[in-house]
């Protein structure tokens, strides 16, 4: 975290990949165990599998991930986001745009040059 804090998942995991990644990523079933090594839960993950990969794709937003020099742009924020025209909603096609700048928080992710 920006103050130089771990979080450590116990019992999940947050994933950046699209929904419709996720299948691919994902066993069919797994199994957690306790710190001791004894069986917890065994998981199936087909029936969740099947159900992201029929989540609808949206053709209303482009995401875009920018690494830029942010010198004198301290105080910026890592997302943005621009709806172009409000009357349409943005679920229609182009109309919104996500700008993602990680070099907020980790400015090695734009190193000099």
């Amino acid at each position: 975290l920006k103050g130089g804090d771990v979080i450590r998942a116990n019992k999940s995991v947050v994933c950046n990949a699209p929904v419709w990644a996720l299948p691919k990523l994902l066993p069919d079933e797994y199994t957690t165990t306790s710190f001791w090594g004894s069986i917890e839960n065994v998981w199936n993950t087909k029936q969740l599998k099947e159900k992201m990969s029929k989540t609808p794709q949206t053709e209303s937003f482009m995401h875009v991930h920018m690494g830029i020099d942010g010198t004198g742009l301290e105080g910026l924020d890592i997302h943005y986001t621009v709806i172009n025209e409000w009357e349409c909603g943005i679920d229609a096609p182009g109309n919104m745009i996500v700008i993602s700048i990680p070099t907020v928080l980790d400015p090695s992710l734009a190193p000099p040059g």
